[in-house]
């Protein structure tokens, strides 16, 4: 699946058991669209015929922006599935991020110790039928490109054997 913004990055979808989204996941991707509509940022996707309409799925993203969730949540047409994101751990120890990030049911990650907590989280999600929103580089380039990724990214695919579909 191919979702892309001048200057931005990828689009997506996928909660638990393929439930439509929670309210808070709602009006993040509708403040996620307004911002987007209003800063004349103008997003595509294609691809979507790679995405299962249910069932589990791996989204994986390059990260080369502070944004690149944004357009990977609103990817598919609406109802849209959620996303769970694998986000540093240590976001969700600051008072307002961690407090959305938990809300949107993110899966926290220890970038700099023990991931093996997010994966037994990200593979739960999975085999609840949901979709993982991960980027394989697990950070951002300072200069905003793509790195190579690293090999942990494909390990939920090869434990759950959900789908992997690739974004720019």
């Amino acid at each position: 699946m191919l979702a892309s913004a001048r200057g931005g990055a990828p689009g997506a979808s996928g909660v638990s058991g393929g439930s439509v989204m929670g309210a808070v996941y709602s009006s993040v991707a509708r403040l996620f669209e307004l911002g987007f509509r209003v800063t004349g940022v103008e997003r595509r996707v294609d691809g979507l015929e790679h995405l299962p309409a249910s069932g589990p799925a791996i989204i994986a993203s390059n990260h080369v922006g502070y944004v690149d969730y944004a357009f990977v949540m609103l990817g598919p047409p609406r109802p849209r599935r959620e996303v769970a994101f694998l986000a540093r751990s240590d976001f969700f120890e600051q008072p307002l991020v961690g407090t959305a990030l938990r809300a949107l049911r993110q899966i926290p990650v220890d970038a700099h110790g023990d991931p093996t907590g997010a994966l037994r989280a990200a593979v739960a999600h999975l085999e609840a039928g949901g979709i993982v929103g991960l980027h394989p580089e697990g950070t951002i380039n300072p200069s905003f490109l793509p790195v190579k990724g690293r090999t942990g990214s494909v390990r939920p695919a090869q434990l759950t054997g959900a789908p992997t579909v690739p974004t720019p």
